[in-house]
């Protein structure tokens, strides 16, 4: 009755489905076409969106550090000798090594920017408050930046946390340090006040360069 697509009072009913009488593939193989697809899992990465990022040294960036700070420190001294002395040359001396300890220390700024855009990239955009270039680039703008900096460092503990709580990746970023961080630098900005701030700063500051480095390497190692 139901292959005939009848029934009892004459109406017409769908047929019922029957596979054909040929379930293999025409190539003589063994596979089962009717059979249902095969889904493989993949656990999540490290990664967000795919990328990753390139490994942080925390060594170089603090060796930087400490070197821009021996060098302006030596070449104040050296200037400070000479100018009682009355040593003209070795006040030109001091003063290279003064150039030359600025320029270590831009050079550990624009490394120290460099991971902050790196950390940034591997937050999930769909969380992000801003972009990675924004967060590095807005620094620069005069006053702004003193409330930007919130944004830019604790606001990047505060979304790549909830990012990787979505993501369910491991490494996290400690929010109060993060803010700890942002209120120093502020505070290091006003004069007067920045002698206080100056060295709690750099204390707090030497170890969020630490935790930005090692979120930064979890990503890239995957």
């Amino acid at each position: 009755l139901l292959r005939t697509g009848t029934i009892a009072h004459g109406q017409q009913c769908p047929p019922t489905y029957a596979p054909p009488a040929h379930s293999a593939p025409v190539g003589g193989g063994s596979e089962n076409i009717y059979q249902a697809p095969t889904v493989s899992y993949q656990a999540p990465v490290a990664t967000m969106d795919g990328y990753r990022p390139k490994r942080a040294s925390f060594p170089l960036l603090l060796s930087i550090g400490i070197g821009s700070f021996l060098v302006l420190l030596i070449g104040g001294v050296v200037i400070g000798f000479a100018e009682e002395n009355g040593e003209d040359e070795l006040a030109i001396a001091g003063m290279i090594v003064i150039v030359v300890g600025y320029l270590l220390l831009i050079a550990q700024a624009v490394l120290t920017m460099m991971y902050l855009y790196r950390a940034w990239k591997v937050v999930d955009p769909a969380v992000a408050r801003t972009t990675p270039g924004k967060a590095v680039g807005y620094l620069f703008i005069p006053f702004y930046n003193l409330y930007w900096i919130f944004q830019a460092w604790l606001g990047l503990a505060v979304d790549y946390n909830l990012s990787a709580e979505r993501r369910g990746t491991a490494a996290r970023f400690p929010q109060g340090l993060f803010q700890a961080y942002s209120i120093l630098t502020l505070l290091s900005m006003i004069p007067i006040i920045n002698y206080l701030a100056a060295l709690p700063a750099i204390i707090v500051g030497v170890i969020v360069w630490w935790h930005l480095c090692r979120v930064i390497n979890y990503h890239a190692e995957g």
